[in-house]
């Protein structure tokens, strides 16, 4: 399995255009290809689904909290990138029931792990 295993706080830099490793977050995304990718695996994308959604976190970065439909609507963005590979080992259909039973108009970044 060629490619990188990116922890949540890579992600969470590349989202905030105001974190001081954005940049190089950027750069190392762009330099992925379909055959070395930048691997997402669950535990991450739970952890970076919270702290998108987390307001302290954004607002360290000048910007609003995600509720958290918007949140894995930014999660679902990242997945299309042909760049970007997802490690799914869950039956089929458990992401989609997942982020179903996550969806909140506010943020709630607890709910996140509970409803996984």
């Amino acid at each position: 399995m060629p490619g990188y295993f990116l922890d949540s706080s890579v992600w969470v830099a590349f989202y905030f255009p105001a974190h001081p490793h954005c940049a190089a977050a950027e750069v190392f995304l762009e330099e992925r290809t379909p055959r070395q990718p930048a691997w997402l695996a669950r535990a991450v994308e739970i952890s970076v689904l919270r702290l998108l959604s987390t307001e302290a976190v954004a607002r360290a970065y000048r910007l609003p909290s995600l509720s958290n439909a918007q949140a894995s609507q930014v999660l679902t963005n990242w997945r299309a990138n042909p760049r970007v590979r997802c490690l799914d080992t869950e039956p089929e259909g458990t992401r989609e029931l997942w982020l179903r039973l996550a969806d909140a108009p506010a943020p709630s970044p607890k709910l996140w792990m509970d409803a996984y």
